[in-house]
């Protein structure tokens, strides 16, 4: 059913909410209607004009009353379809939509793999955090999480060599996504990709970060050439922070 309102009832409406928001939300109600100006007036005057607030009122408070009936049919509408949820919260989702809120979340959390600023470092260390985290919710979020391989599948010289292997693990037949960095890493480039090689049909992107890479590591990496990497889709080389990384389709 619809409702009309005057362009009066608006006006005054829209006077009362911006009194309203200019008290910083606090409401009063000569917002409503100010009876001061009646003071100065004749006996007729006022007469008239107390009238014509007592007609303006009234179809304010008809229009307000209009706006809460069509409020409170449309909550009920709302509470039929959300109750349920409400109820129950996150134990009424099924196993396969929190796994997938998972994925979502962690997808948001690891590193970009569209060749976007490889450089932030943080990143990865985000999409580790929520994979340990969210696992060590509750018994369910951890089985869901364990049942979910891929918000393991991003691996990095950053781990150390147990979390590593523990990343590996978990993220079973999921494509992998890697990335390697010079400098002082927890995992030694050689030890990283001797771990890595041995899922190399499962690698899928892989990075190298050559900023701070030593002529050691680098011929460590060379050796990947000799690798069967069936699924591998993407490479990301970095050179410097001025240089852009280009994708490379394979």
């Amino acid at each position: 059913m619809d409702h009309f309102f005057t362009s009066k009832t608006i006006a005054h409406l829209m006077d009362v909410l911006s009194s309203i928001k200019q008290a910083r939300g606090v409401a009063n109600a000569d917002f409503i209607h100010d009876s001061t100006e009646l003071e100065i007036m004749d006996q007729n005057t006022r007469t008239s004009a107390q009238y014509e607030s007592l007609l303006q009122l009234t179809s304010s408070r008809n229009a307000l009353r209009a706006l809460l009936d069509m409020s409170d049919r449309k909550i009920e509408s709302l509470r039929k379809y959300t109750s349920y949820f409400l109820g129950k919260g996150m134990k009424s989702l099924p196993d396969e939509v929190l796994s997938h809120v998972f994925e979502i979340s962690y997808g948001e959390n690891c590193y970009n793999t569209g060749g976007y600023r490889w450089d932030r470092v943080w990143q990865l260390r985000d999409s580790r955090c929520f994979s340990v985290a969210v696992s060590s919710v509750s018994r369910r979020f951890r089985r869901v999480a364990l049942d979910s391989p891929r918000i393991w599948c991003h691996l990095d010289n950053i781990m150390n060599p147990d979390l590593l292997a523990l990343f590996i693990s978990r993220s079973r037949g999921a494509l992998l996504h890697l990335h390697v960095a010079g400098g002082n890493r927890k995992t030694s480039m050689d030890h990283f990709l001797e771990l890595a090689a041995t899922e190399a049909p499962r690698w899928a992107t892989f990075s190298v970060d050559a900023r701070f890479l030593t002529t050691g590591e680098e011929t460590t990496i060379h050796q990947c050439r000799d690798l069967l990497l069936p699924r591998l889709t993407k490479l990301v080389h970095i050179i410097d922070y001025t240089t852009v990384p280009k994708d490379m389709e394979v």
